[in-house]
């Protein structure tokens, strides 16, 4: 997968783009597919993040971003173990190419896919001692995303996303191997230049 993610880089880097771009924040939840084996933290309802691309209004060019999620959950057990509370956190920085399509003078609607390196964190509280374990790690996936955003106001803009994580890739945290295949609904708004 490091060896995708540097090609990938590679590719970007001789492409010729547009000096124009868009940079967006990003706002929404994560469901993880395997919610099983991340219990009870598998739908993280507050991601945010900020994207930016080069392909300009209605064109193609790279993309970059990073989003951070996390949830909290009470329930008294993981991992068969006694625990006041069970934090995940989920950190992603991607790397990809865009297609924006101007649909109309104030509709745009844009796909993208790429590379997402992806950083795991999972802490309990355990009741039984009042100590707190973590556990990290890291995967990297494939994803793709669909969106579409509506000019407001000259530049400025309103949209809806869809990103998938679609590589079923193991991570070890404690003795778990939850897999990172996940979707995430995202609001953004953002200006492009």
């Amino acid at each position: 997968m490091k060896n995708t993610l540097i090609a990938l880089s590679l590719l970007l880097a001789s492409c010729q783009t547009q000096t124009a771009g868009n940079i967006k924040l990003l706002g929404g939840v994560r469901d993880f597919q395997d919610s099983s084996d991340w219990e009870q933290t598998d739908d993280q309802t507050n991601v945010l993040g900020i994207g930016l691309d080069l392909a300009g209004k209605d064109g193609f060019g790279p993309e970059i971003g990073y989003t951070y999620s996390q949830d909290v959950s009470y329930d008294d057990t993981y991992v068969n173990r006694k625990v006041n509370d069970t934090k995940s956190r989920v950190s992603e920085i991607y790397l990809g190419l865009r297609k924006n399509y101007m649909v109309n003078d104030w509709w745009q609607v844009s796909f993208s896919g790429g590379m997402s390196s992806l950083n795991v964190e999972t802490s309990v509280n355990l009741s039984y001692s009042g100590d707190t374990a973590t556990d990290r790690g890291r995967a990297y996936a494939p994803y793709i995303n669909i969106g579409t955003s509506v000019f407001v106001i000259d530049n400025l803009f309103i949209g809806i996303e869809y990103r998938h994580n679609f590589l079923n890739e193991d991570v070890d945290i404690f003795i778990l191997d939850p897999e990172l295949d996940c979707d995430m609904y995202l609001l953004s708004i953002g200006f492009s230049f």
